[in-house]
């Protein structure tokens, strides 16, 4: 871990929280914190927040892990959802090629919604596996 790229990273999230200047000394201590008038952070908090961060930055994924979202996305699972209905686009439009556009269009939006369900169902499934997996 880079110390100076996360203490400039951290300096930056500060001031979004009303710090205007703040430093470290040779020996790392955090010294000449000026605030704004609304920022009621002190020394202790900032210390704090600094160790805790530095914590957080230093939970490595281990290598070949991908850290994965828990949930996919509706909109991802609507994307993946039309993919798969592209697909067989040619077999749906064979077998309802009796039926009125708009028909065709209800049961095209209710496969779709079903198949992005489905999809988003398969892969909670897939990360509670792979979650468990590693329990062990």
């Amino acid at each position: 871990m880079d110390i100076q790229k996360e203490w400039d990273l951290f300096v930056a999230h500060l001031r979004t929280l009303g710090v205007v200047k703040i430093g470290r000394n040779a020996l790392g201590v955090i010294t000449n914190l000026t605030r704004e008038g609304n920022c009621s952070l002190g020394y202790n908090d900032i210390e704090l927040m600094w160790k805790t961060w530095q914590v957080a930055k230093a939970q490595v994924v281990q290598e070949g892990f991908v850290v994965m979202p828990k949930l996919l996305s509706d909109e991802l699972a609507d994307e993946l959802a039309i993919d798969a209905f592209n697909n067989i686009q040619s077999m749906f439009d064979y077998e309802h090629r009796g039926s009125t556009a708009t028909h065709r269009e209800e049961i095209r939006l209710r496969w779709c919604k079903n198949k992005a369900r489905d999809f988003q169902e398969n892969y909670k499934a897939m990360i509670e596996a792979q979650e468990r997996s590693h329990d062990s």
